[in-house]
């Protein structure tokens, strides 16, 4: 779902969403957003910002109603897609444990 979202239009949509944002727009020229890394790396740097916005609206990282007008599906788009990072982790996990176990 990292994939698709890095090389689709909501990727674009998300970074005009969180435009005065002084942290991601650092993050960007950094990494830039031509290749696929650097671009899952800034879908990275904008599901933590919408992950915990209070810790960054307090650092002036985040524009409190830039959070509040960010589109609801690419919210929730992003909300799934770290759910099934962290369950993949965790069966990676878990499959290791496993194998160590009988190993």
């Amino acid at each position: 779902m990292n994939a698709y979202l890095a090389y689709s239009r909501d990727f674009d949509r998300m970074l005009s969403a969180l435009q005065s944002s002084l942290w991601l727009d650092l993050q960007v020229r950094i990494w830039g957003t031509s290749s696929y890394m650097s671009r899952w790396i800034i879908l990275g740097a904008i599901s933590g910002l919408l992950a915990w916005p209070n810790i960054h609206i307090k650092r002036g990282q985040l524009d409190e109603q830039e959070v509040r007008d960010f589109p609801r599906a690419l919210k929730c788009r992003l909300f799934i897609s770290d759910v099934m990072m962290f369950g993949g982790g965790m069966l990676f996990l878990l499959i290791i444990g496993l194998y160590k176990m009988h190993g």
